[in-house]
């Protein structure tokens, strides 16, 4: 008796003592991810030592919290009225009432401060520090930029504040339009929620019917669908106890883990169904089970070692991903286990045996194609690989947040409303700094070109800073002539006016004037783009300032942060790609003992991936903190088929020398099982489809074509491999009746394959 026989007698003596146990810990589990909450702020993509998150926490702890809500009034006749001005009076007064905001800026507060009220409001829509900020060109949208108070969990607190806003805006019964990066992120948390939930129903729906349609029985599709469905409670419980929060990434992972469990589970009870000569319940259970042990092993540690790979990833979230889904899987492979063993004490939870089915035929077929035409596909098959990787190298590895969300989404709707009617909104901050002083005329000269300079770079349009503010008080002082808006021409007249600014109300003085006498903040409004588009225009802006001998100028605040996460996505992608492949194909080669069966799975296992980067490069789908797991994610996943197909390519080479006949019988035996989970997991994924966030579909249709090449390569690529070939396969393995050591025993021996007959 094999190991895993051995195994699977133990857990049957034990199965309902074993099956209790694993209902409670799937009801413990349940209760933890009840309370599992959302965030898909920027900051969780960042270990709190990160130099770029640290850099930002300082920005904010000196200037105070660089997030914003844009709020526009759009008025087709005109909003610089006095109806249009009263309408942002209430609007303001409203707002700064609001728990979480720390001030509200629009144009009312500059026609507060010109003094010639009989010409202010015509002036608004030319002023300098007016237009296409606060209010458009054409005079008929009005912007309030609402600051967020630097709460210390402002991600859990955004959304509350932001529903505060909305509900002060209420009773004035006019609609407005609402952006900014916390309105974008409190969207996508939102639909995180709807999706990860919507899609596992609609997963498990379409699941059951398919397995129904496979087992052609309702009880064995239940019990799949119930080991899965444990398996994903076992990992979204320890994530949730463990303080996590779900996210873009790791959204999906309930449904990874439910599709990847019942692959094993449809393995298990397929090969128990196909099993002849073996009427007595408990044997029949323990050698089918027995026999299953060692491939789901296999399958399970290597689906785990291309997760875990992720666990190298600089991004937070990518590790979370990783780490709690192979949690998942290795659960699932106990709940395959005893579930399978508990429930098949039933012969009504056996599938109903089919010994020719279309997908065994479908199977037969290919794989003898193969054989019988093995060079060509061969060669075939270098020349698709060569154009894949061709199309790989068109993938452009970017992160457009907003673009997560369709056209049509409200946030999107209302980002690109205010961008088309008033201009760009986004800040992008720079920090000037002087050792001998920030605010020397020469230093300030140099800053006010430098924002001149700045309105011909693509995608900028409207800058502040503290010169901003001085030449307003200049202008002010000199009862709003416009000839006054510049900087004072001497050094005492510019000391007088900035004491003059320090002293007057607190929240009309830039920070920069009254914290750090040698630091200069200068904020740019830029278009909503991708992380890539960002860093061009900042080093546009960077380029673009002159400043005196001894200042510098560096980006700072939110969008380098932002910036600075494509680094990691590339990074990311490399490292555990190169990781998981290492390891996966070890693990395969160590269990296996042998380095052929770890060579034969190589290249089986590279084209599906090769299939996913070249769909990317081909479809233009950009590689993004979202879709930067899935060539670590499908080298996991399309590893298993192959781990059944050399499983029982080995014991069929054991029993015949001949590769041609040991590749019919591999097709015969494991074919039908191979594609009919390939079938079942290509369509689970599909469903992602229907998500509202487009990286999430990405996700889930870019595996299903990796499962989908990943079916092909090894019915088609590896017997057209081993054909060529001819490998040894068999030898290193004890012969039929054979005494095995318990090494031996523990990863298959030929007991196994009689019992298997």
């Amino acid at each position: 008796m094999s190991a895993g026989e051995r195994i699977a007698e133990w857990i049957w003596q034990r199965r309902r003592a074993c099956a209790l146990a694993c209902a409670a810990l799937t009801l413990a589990g349940a209760w933890q991810a009840a309370g599992v909450g959302v965030d898909n702020s920027l900051e969780i993509w960042f270990v709190d030592d990160d130099p770029a998150l640290v850099s930002y926490r300082q920005f904010q702890e000196t200037y105070g919290n660089d997030e914003a809500v844009v709020i526009a009034f759009h008025e087709p006749g005109g909003i610089v009225t006095e109806e249009g001005i009263a309408l942002l009076r209430r609007a303001q007064a409203a707002l700064q009432h609001v728990e979480g905001v720390a001030s509200v800026d629009s144009m009312v507060d500059a026609a507060d401060t010109i003094r010639d009220p009989n010409t202010s409001l015509e002036r608004m829509p030319s002023d300098p520090l007016l237009a296409d900020r606060l209010v458009s060109r054409d005079g008929r949208t009005a912007l309030l930029v609402v600051r967020m108070q630097a709460l210390d969990h402002m991600d859990r607190e955004r959304d509350a504040v932001l529903a505060r806003i909305d509900r002060a805006l209420e009773p004035l019964r006019t609609p407005y339009h609402k952006a900014g990066f916390g309105v974008l992120y409190a969207a996508l948390n939102r639909l995180s929620i709807v999706d990860g939930f919507g899609l596992f129903c609609a997963a498990g729906a379409l699941m059951f019917v398919l397995l129904c349609l496979l087992y052609r029985r309702v009880l064995p599709a239940l019990l799949t669908l119930v080991i899965a469905a444990a398996a994903s409670a076992w990992a979204l419980g320890v994530y949730a106890a463990a303080g996590r929060s779900l996210n873009m990434v790791t959204s999906v992972m309930p449904t990874l883990v439910l599709v990847v469990s019942a692959a094993g589970c449809v393995h298990v009870l397929l090969h128990v169904a196909g099993m002849r000569g073996c009427a007595h319940r408990k044997t029949r259970v323990v050698r089918g089970v027995g026999f299953m042990f060692r491939p789901c092993l296999i399958n399970t540690l290597t689906t785990a070692a291309g997760l875990l790979s992720l666990a190298i990833s600089p991004l937070p979230v990518v590790r979370d991903l990783g780490v709690f889904a192979a949690i998942g899987v290795v659960g699932g492979l106990g709940l395959t286990l005893i579930g399978c063993a508990w429930a098949l004490a039933w012969e009504r939870a056996e599938p109903a045996r089919v010994d020719a089915s279309p997908l065994r035929r479908v199977a037969e077929c290919t794989s003898e194609w193969s054989v019988r035409n093995s060079r060509t596909v061969l060669a075939s098959g270098v020349l698709v690989l060569l154009l894949l990787l061709t199309a790989a190298t068109r993938v452009e590895v970017d992160t457009y947040t907003i673009d997560f969300l369709f056209p049509d989404h409200p946030v999107r709707r209302d980002s690109d409303f205010i961008e088309s009617h008033v201009g760009p909104y986004t800040p992008l901050e720079f920090e000037v700094s002087a050792p001998d002083g920030a605010l020397r005329l020469e230093v300030l000269k140099a800053v006010d070109d430098w924002q001149r300079a700045a309105q011909d770079i693509p995608g900028v349009g409207w800058s502040t800073s503290a010169v901003d503010v001085l030449k307003r008080a200049r202008q002010v002082a000199a009862a709003g002539a416009p000839a006054a808006f510049a900087l004072p021409p001497t050094r005492s007249e510019l000391d007088a006016l900035a004491a003059q600014v320090r002293a007057g109300p607190s929240d009309a003085a830039p920070s920069s004037l009254v914290t750090d006498p040698h630091a200069l903040r200068v904020t740019f409004g830029v278009a909503m783009q991708s992380a890539r588009s960002v860093e061009r225009t900042m080093r546009a802006l960077e380029d673009a300032a002159h400043l005196p001998p001894g200042s510098d100028v560096a980006p700072s605040g939110y969008l380098p942060l932002y910036v600075h996460m494509v680094d990691h996505v590339v990074r990311s992608q490399l490292w555990s790609f190169a990781l998981a492949f290492l390891t996966v194909f070890a693990t395969i080669g160590i269990l296996f003992r042998s380095a052929r069966m770890a060579a034969l799975a190589v290249p089986a296992n590279l084209v599906p991936v090769a299939f996913i980067l070249g769909a990317m490069g081909f479809a233009g789908i950009r590689l993004d903190v979202a879709t930067v797991t899935i060539a670590s994610v499908v080298l996991g996943l399309v590893v298993d088929d192959t781990v059944h197909f050399l499983h029982h390519l080995r014991h069929s080479c054991q029993r015949n020398n001949q590769h041609a006949q040991a590749l019919r019988a591999t097709a015969r035996s494991a074919g039908h099982a191979i594609t009919a989970t390939t079938v079942v997991l290509v369509l689970a994924f599909s469903v992602f489809g229907l998500s509202e966030i487009k990286s999430i579909i990405w996700f889930g249709l870019l595996i299903a074509v990796g499962l989908g090449a990943a079916v092909m390569a090894d019915l088609v690529l590896l017997p057209a491999l081993v054909a060529e070939l001819k490998p040894r396969l068999g030898p290193r393995w004890p012969a039929p009746g054979g005494d095995a050591s318990p090494v031996h025993g523990l990863f298959g021996s030929g007991e196994e394959g009689q019992h298997a007959k």
